[in-house]
């Protein structure tokens, strides 16, 4: 789930699907390149230790920049696949 979590929502927000769609979605993109969901985790996984080292300060801000790069990854690569079908 947290491999596929990250892209579920980003997926969902940008292409506006819901539940089992927007899984879908964020499962296919994590297998198109797994390496950016292992990266994002890889983040995660440090904002974490940056949340606990300040006693929860960076709590406020680790989440949503976590979100925003997810959204950004999901982004670029929905775009990569709709130029190789053909789609734009």
């Amino acid at each position: 789930m947290l491999l596929v979590l990250p892209y579920t929502l980003s997926y969902g927000a940008l292409r506006g699907r819901r539940g089992l769609q927007a899984l879908r979605g964020g499962l296919i993109l994590v297998a198109y390149r797994p390496i950016w969901a292992f990266t994002l985790v890889a983040i995660g996984v440090l904002g974490a230790f940056a949340v606990v080292a300040t006693a929860g300060v960076l709590a406020p801000v680790v989440a949503p920049l976590l979100l925003t790069i997810a959204a950004t990854h999901t982004a670029a690569l929905l775009d990569e696949i709709d130029a190789r079908q053909g789609h734009r």
